[in-house]
């Protein structure tokens, strides 16, 4: 048997600099801001704007990234229970957890063909949120834009609720405001439970407490803070 050759050292060994890489990171680094925009704008300034509706014990921190991954542009999370977040901290942190880096960078295609970030109107080029957005590591998917038009935006993150009075909407959109680009107030769960409660598909029987309930949030956070509201068709035409 013939000796084999020894070994080098790996505490001798130096990482060679990788102009190629070097080359790529800048890049990437070229690549304008993202537009981190309300979810209203996005709906009305882009073709295609996939969405991840609210999934009971199912679209938490994990899965919403999961799904950013894929060309999801907007994630909700699961129906929380408004008076409960607003007051115990446990509930806060049992229900909701998110990160820096769960929404996702994506080239977007305009719905009209003069739309460019400048047309876009100041005032909604920022998401409605009490806090400057954190940083981020997210990159779009490629280099390259898909087409001359395309966009990079942010995604977003809704914070769905379910409450019985306003007070308690209010206090929990507050509380969750610096981490969501908005919350949704679910009037459609039609588990007995949250019908017993006053929640969910209870509050289509009660349209003047689903308007207070909507004032009551942008009062306090702001009329162009975004609200939205889950509705489930009513069998009794009438009432819708």
């Amino acid at each position: 048997m013939t000796e084999s050759a020894a070994m080098p050292n790996v505490g001798d060994l130096k990482l060679q600099d990788d102009p190629l890489a070097e080359a790529d990171m800048s890049a990437w680094d070229a690549l304008p801001p993202p537009l981190v925009l309300p979810v209203p704008t996005m709906m009305d300034s882009f073709q295609t704007v996939n969405v991840l509706a609210p999934l009971v014990r199912c679209s938490k921190l994990p899965f919403r990234h999961l799904c950013s991954l894929y060309e999801t542009h907007v994630t909700y999370t699961p129906m929380m229970l408004a008076p409960e977040f607003s007051r115990s901290q446990i509930a806060r942190t049992s229900d909701f957890t998110t990160s820096s880096d769960e929404r996702g960078v994506f080239w977007m295609e305009p719905r009209h063909a003069g739309l460019t970030r400048e047309t876009i109107h100041p005032e909604d080029r920022v998401a409605k949120t009490y806090h400057v957005p954190p940083g981020h590591t997210r990159l779009p998917p490629t280099l390259e834009p898909p087409t001359k038009q395309s966009m990079l935006v942010r995604g977003a993150v809704l914070a769905q609720f379910a409450s019985p009075n306003a007070a308690s909407l209010a206090d929990a959109a507050e509380l969750i405001s610096p981490y969501v680009d908005g919350i949704d107030l679910n009037c459609g769960c039609p588990q007995k439970w949250a019908y017993q409660e006053g929640i969910g598909c209870a509050l289509l029987r009660k349209p003047e407490l689903v308007r207070d309930m909507v004032r009551c949030v942008r009062d306090r956070m702001g009329w162009d803070w975004p609200v939205s509201v889950k509705i489930r068709v009513d069998p009794d035409l009438k009432c819708v």
